[in-house]
């Protein structure tokens, strides 16, 4: 499985989009009232992604069938929304698409659990990592074999997620913003490889392209 290439694929996709070094910071901030309580805030914000990505898995090509949304039109218009999520962060930018608006954080900031809002949606779980799930499972015909693949990119993803998130404070101190701004833009060039190979795959479907 580890050796498949639509597992390493699939996998390369989902962290590059989560990637939790580069929401790091605003986990931090988000949690700087209540540092003791980073690693429940982490495990609840866990639990989230995994309800939201094992639904996703299930019931997201249901739903473009129920809308009429052809595959190739959605993995075109996936392959631009993740274009446009790694060219926000090899500018350092945070992407409107994935993440809050600096109002919305302020907000979020008075909640007393941010580990829902905005953590799980719409930071991490937001339109990049739900479009990726819906291509890539739709890829897979649901047999044993393609759903452990899907299951294990999806749990992977999630505890890295929450170990990096868990130990937030001495993580950051040892990369520094040095270290994490490499880090995420590393990510955001694996990413727009992805949304190219995405939008080239979808064009490919939608004229019978072999």
């Amino acid at each position: 499985m580890f050796n498949d290439p639509l597992f390493m694929k699939f996998f390369a996709a989902m962290f590059a989009i989560a990637n939790p070094f580069t929401n790091l910071p605003i986990f931090l901030s988000l949690t700087q009232h209540m540092a003791d309580k980073r690693f429940r805030v982490a495990s609840v914000m866990a639990i989230c992604l995994l309800v939201i990505f094992v639904s996703v898995s299930f019931f997201g090509e249901k739903f473009l069938t129920i809308l009429g949304i052809t595959l190739y039109g959605f993995e075109i218009a996936g392959g631009i929304i993740v274009l446009l999520l790694a060219l926000s962060m090899l500018h350092a930018k945070k992407s409107s698409i994935h993440n809050q608006t600096k109002e919305e954080g302020e907000e979020n900031k008075n909640k007393d659990n941010p580990a829902i809002v905005p953590l799980g949606v719409p930071l991490i779980g937001g339109p990049g990592a739900i479009t990726t799930i819906i291509i890539y499972t739709s890829k897979l015909h649901h047999n044993s074999e393609n759903l452990t693949t899907i299951y294990a990119v999806l749990f992977l993803t999630i505890f890295l997620l929450w170990f990096v998130f868990c130990f937030a404070t001495p993580i950051s101190k040892f990369l520094g913003q040095t270290g994490m701004n490499i880090i995420t833009r590393i990510m955001a060039i694996i990413l727009a490889a992805i949304g190219v190979d995405m939008l080239v795959q979808g064009i490919k479907m939608a004229f019978n392209l072999s």
